[in-house]
C-alpha cells in the first residue's frame, strides 16, 4: 500500500518534469524572441506574410508543411511575442495525422477541458469537441481547440505576455468609454 503513493508521485513529478521544458516555435525560444526573428524564422519555413499591424502578423501557412494549416496569426506586444495561432481547413482530412504529430512532439495534453472526454487519448482516430493543453515552464501553453464547429486551432501562448495584453486593452476600453461618457453626458 505504501507504494502506490510513492509510484504516483514519481509518476507526477516526471510528468510534470516533460512537460516543464523551453517552449519553442521554428526553433526560436518563445519566451525571449523578438518579432523580427519570429517573422524571419516563418518566412524561412514558407509562410507568407499577407498582412501586418503594429500588433500582427498573419500568415498564409498552407506552405510551412503542417498537415491542413492555413494560416498562422502571431500577436506581439511591442516587439514581444504574445501569441500564435495555426488555423486549419475545416473538416480537415489530417486532422489525425497531426494530432499524432503533437502528441510525438508533446506527449499527451496536460489538461482537457470537455465534458465527454472519459480518459480518451488525444492521438485516436476521433476526439471529442474541447481544448487540449501542455504547460511548459515560464507560464508557456499550448492549446489544441477542437470546437464543435469551426475550424481547429493551435495555439502558442505566453501567458503572461497575454495577461499583460488583456489588462492593456481593458484600460483603454475603459479609457475611451470615460471618454465618450464626457462627451455625450447630457444625452443620459
Amino acid at each position: 500500500m505504501k507504494t502506490r503513493p510513492l509510484t504516483l508521485l514519481t509518476l507526477i513529478f516526471f510528468s510534470t518534469v516533460v512537460n516543464a521544458a523551453e517552449l519553442t516555435l521554428f526553433n526560436l525560444p518563445l519566451r525571449s524572441v523578438i518579432r523580427t526573428e519570429l517573422r524571419a524564422a516563418i518566412e524561412h519555413a514558407g509562410g507568407e506574410l499577407v498582412s501586418s499591424t503594429q500588433s500582427e502578423d498573419v500568415f498564409n501557412a498552407s506552405r510551412i508543411g503542417l498537415p491542413g494549416a492555413s494560416r498562422l496569426q502571431v500577436l506581439y506586444l511591442g516587439p514581444r511575442f504574445v501569441l500564435a495561432q495555426y488555423q486549419f481547413a475545416e473538416y480537415s482530412q489530417t486532422e489525425e495525422r497531426l494530432r499524432k504529430m503533437i502528441v510525438s512532439k508533446y506527449g499527451q495534453p496536460t489538461l482537457i477541458e470537455s465534458p465527454f472526454a472519459n480518459g480518451q487519448s488525444f492521438d485516436a482516430q476521433y476526439i471529442t469537441d474541447g481544448k487540449y493543453r501542455w504547460n511548459f515552464e515560464n507560464d508557456m501553453q499550448i492549446v489544441f481547440d477542437h470546437p464543435f464547429s469551426g475550424a481547429d486551432t493551435l495555439s502558442y501562448v505566453d501567458r503572461a505576455m497575454q495577461g499583460e495584453l488583456a489588462q492593456l486593452l481593458k484600460n483603454r476600453e475603459s479609457q475611451a468609454a470615460s471618454a465618450e461618457a464626457k462627451q455625450k453626458n447630457d444625452a443620459f
